[in-house]
């Protein structure tokens, strides 16, 4: 199997988290944790950025693994796609697929900026 060409429901992708300064906000008096969601793919909160690990609750700091589970948008970028992926731990976490590389690659590479790439199973 090639490298894909389209975005589908299972496709195999690599996926690198946004980055940005770690930043760890002070918990007030009334901050309390919240437990684990067992059994189900976590969500990831949109609003933190910082590595390692790229998101709280996350193992690691990418790339990460994953597999399509909602495709969307047009080709190059496929946004609107969310996958599911595995951090360092094998824990799943849902995310949004962002741009692909190719596009990141062109619009500066930025750190701060998620994405994606199709895996290419013939390497």
């Amino acid at each position: 199997m090639a490298l894909p060409t389209v975005m589908q429901q299972g496709t195999r992708i690599i996926w690198w988290a946004p980055y940005g300064p770690s930043i760890s906000p002070t918990p007030g008096p009334g901050s309390q944790s919240v437990p684990p969601v067992d059994g189900r793919v976590l969500p990831i909160p949109p609003n933190i950025v910082g590595s390692p690990p790229p998101y709280a609750g996350m193992t690691g700091t990418g790339p990460f693994v994953g597999l399509c589970t909602t495709p969307g948008g047009a080709s190059p970028d496929y946004i609107g796609s969310a996958a599911v992926v595995f951090d360092a731990k094998g824990a799943p976490f849902s995310v949004q697929l962002g741009i692909n590389s190719s596009t990141w690659a062109s619009g500066g590479s930025l750190p701060g900026v998620a994405h994606w790439s199709f895996v290419d199973l013939t390497a």
